[in-house]
């Protein structure tokens, strides 16, 4: 019977590319974004590799969506082995400029609907073989971003997040690591990646001299739910180049 997993934030990007890795592996495929109709390419993709995904509308950061979309999922699926908390945002904002709500919207998809999903995801995975969850952090998990401390502050807290539940669900069977991507081609860099000036100064940043493609991270993602990673649990893997290791990216922008 194949495994089950399921995909936040899976419309684009990182999403995207792990989603569709899950399903090029074997996976029965659940996917999740605020609206049915921008999961249509990720759904085409997984269908012409065999599958027949899952489309799951709501937004992570609101229990009632959460909750609705793990019905569908229990009922679809009879339980699930891995999730992977993706969904995320960032604006820039100065930080006396950046509104109350600005902060409450980053904070409450990039920090509670990781929380939401796994205290849902856990009731269905209690039981199943090497169930684990994959929480998609950062590379600012650790390393500061300036304008961006909405989002630098939710990394951090789900590095934590991703360590604290590691340990509690360690005694239940239930493993939990993160993924913590550097500079990626993503849409979500799409300022970065239209600025050429941008792009030499944030490649020159990078040890390996480059971006990463999406597809890095899903191959990271499919490997931590694996039973080569069967001993893992509460760790961060970095893939970013060697970002991590450099100081460029602290100095703050014009």
């Amino acid at each position: 019977m194949a495994r089950k997993v399921f995909v936040t934030g899976a419309s684009r990007g990182l999403g995207r590319a792990i989603a569709v890795e899950f399903a090029r592996e074997g996976y029965d495929v659940a996917v999740n974004a605020r609206s049915v109709e921008r999961l249509r390419e990720t759904a085409e993709a997984i269908k012409k590799l065999g599958g027949e995904p899952l489309l799951l509308a709501g937004d992570v950061s609101i229990e009632s969506d959460v909750a609705e979309m793990f019905r569908a999922i229990e009922e679809s699926f009879n339980g699930l082995d891995v999730l992977v908390n993706n969904a995320g945002i960032q604006n820039r904002y100065r930080l006396e400029e950046m509104p109350l709500e600005e902060w409450s919207k980053v904070i409450g998809v990039n920090l509670r609907g990781p929380f939401l999903c796994s205290k849902y995801a856990v009731k269905l995975m209690e039981g199943r073989e090497n169930p684990s969850i994959i929480n998609i952090t950062s590379v600012h998990e650790t390393l500061p971003k300036p304008y961006y401390v909405h989002y630098s502050a939710s990394k951090g807290g789900l590095g934590m997040m991703t360590r604290t539940l590691a340990l509690e669900l360690a005694g239940r069977g239930i493993r939990v690591n993160a993924i913590a991507p550097g500079a990626m081609v993503t849409e979500m860099n799409r300022e970065v990646l239209e600025d050429r000036e941008k792009m030499r100064r944030l490649e020159a940043a990078i040890p390996l001299g480059r971006l990463g493609m999406p597809e890095e991270v899903a191959y990271a993602a499919v490997f931590l739910a694996s039973d080569k990673a069967r001993y893992i649990t509460g760790a961060t893997l970095y893939i970013d180049g060697g970002l991590r290791l450099c100081s460029q990216l602290l100095l703050s922008e014009d």
